[in-house]
């Protein structure tokens, strides 16, 4: 939760500086900031819609894992294998610049993921889930 947490304060920042990001990206890229503003806004529209769509789906799969559906589990640890991939090669290439603070954002989050994948792995977690899975079956 407190990586879905730290993606939506990065998002805001990201937002919150908008202008800056642009013109970094532009820069970047050898164009014109004006040239390209449109585009971007349209994606960054596009790319809204779509994260509140995935960040709807993470918490109906955090929501099923916190009451300790061994499904949740499983999907939470594929999920996070890609995630904590793409996260760590793209702040290896700076993909974490344009807005304050998204660095120090991007690498919380990443150290959040990669702990709850190892806190649902562990033996005690494991114990516990096996055990709710057991009671459900015997209602």
């Amino acid at each position: 939760m407190l990586n879905v947490l730290a993606g939506l304060v990065s998002s805001l920042l990201t937002l919150a500086n908008w202008d800056e990001v642009i013109d970094e990206a532009a820069a970047r890229q050898n164009v014109d900031p004006g040239s390209v503003r449109g585009l971007a806004e349209t994606g960054a529209v596009i790319g809204a819609v779509i994260g509140a769509l995935f960040l709807a789906g993470h918490l109906v799969v955090l929501w099923f894992a916190w009451t300790r559906r061994n499904w949740a589990r499983t999907t939470s640890w594929v999920l996070a294998g890609p995630s904590l991939l793409s996260g760590v090669i793209g702040l290896a290439i700076g993909g974490a610049t344009g807005a304050p603070g998204r660095g120090v954002l991007s690498v919380l989050a990443l150290l959040l993921q990669a702990a709850g994948v190892v806190l649902l792995a562990l033996r005690p977690s494991s114990a516990r889930y096996r055990a709710e899975g057991q009671r459900r079956a015997r209602w």
